[in-house]
């Protein structure tokens, strides 16, 4: 969790980095050139990284994941790990997996009013500064959300993490909601909101794991980021035609904090469902 959330955490660095580059760019070159040096510059850094740097496995440059101490436990704890969980036609039979990919769904839900940021700061009336940078915050969020949420899912569990992030994202979008004027009540908000946004990308690849174990880990996880990536295209549409017609954002931000919330129960539920079926069953020895 900790390893897979300081991965995680540099894609708010980009946005944070990147976003407000793409934007100078395209403000003095025009769109078409912006487009071409954002590739240009992606390339430049992804390209040598994977080439040189990038390895499939830790034993590939003489290592051991992070946190082993034993190499042959761990070897041992891999072949285990890969030879127990749950087949993908038993998985699509079960509840767990339609409560995992709302859990899924919902975060994704969550994470796409990041759009909306910088539009959500100005509706309440501030300046188009105090906009960009209330997106900075919110990048800012995400970046120590993913660290932070893979730090707590080490140490408390995945449950507790995901139940932490979901209180200071609902704080944040009550903050959004009912301020009118303080500039602190907001950085925090979307702070908050960014730390909540975190999840979408965090936490289901681990409820996957959990729930149904590595036999068949990759094609459900697929279909899992299928059902959320849809959900999550349709919730694009749906915040713009809401604001439409309400012309407020009050409405998103209520579907927002009902989202968080139900993500939180269907996580839960997801995983009490797979410790029940794993919990040992009493046998009775009749004389």
């Amino acid at each position: 969790g900790t390893m897979l959330g300081i991965a995680l955490a540099f894609s708010g660095v980009g946005g944070a980095v990147f976003v407000p580059l793409a934007s100078k760019l395209v403000q003095t070159f025009g769109w078409r050139s912006a487009q071409l040096t954002m590739g240009l510059i992606a390339g430049a850094l992804a390209i040598p990284f994977t080439a040189f740097i990038v390895y499939s496995k830790p034993e590939d440059i003489g290592l051991l994941p992070y946190g082993s101490h034993d190499g042959d436990s761990l070897r041992e704890h891999i072949q285990s790990d890969k030879s127990n969980g749950t087949l993908t036609k038993d998985a699509l039979k079960s509840i767990s997996f339609y409560l995992c990919a709302t859990f899924a769904a919902l975060t994704m839900m969550v994470a796409n009013i990041s759009t909306h940021i910088h539009n959500m700061t100005e509706s309440r009336g501030f300046i188009t500064t105090t906009a960009a940078f209330s997106v900075s915050m919110f990048m800012l969020g995400i970046t120590i959300g993913k660290i932070l949420l893979g730090y707590l899912n080490d140490k408390i569990g995945l449950t507790g993490c995901v139940w932490i992030a979901v209180t200071l994202g609902v704080l944040g979008a009550l903050g959004f909601l009912f301020n009118s004027n303080s500039y602190i009540i907001l950085f925090i908000s979307t702070g908050f909101m960014g730390i909540a946004t975190a999840l979408a990308t965090l936490a289901p690849p681990l409820l996957v794991k959990k729930v149904f174990g590595m036999l068949d880990y990759t094609l459900i996880y697929s279909y899992i980021t299928s059902i959320s990536m849809f959900i999550g295209a349709i919730s694009v549409s749906l915040y713009g035609f809401i604001y439409d017609k309400t012309h407020s954002f009050n409405y998103i931000l209520i579907i927002i904090i009902a989202a968080l919330i139900i993500s939180a129960l269907s996580l839960t539920a997801a995983i009490r469902q797979t410790l029940k079926l794993k919990s040992p069953k009493k046998v009775t020895v009749s004389n």
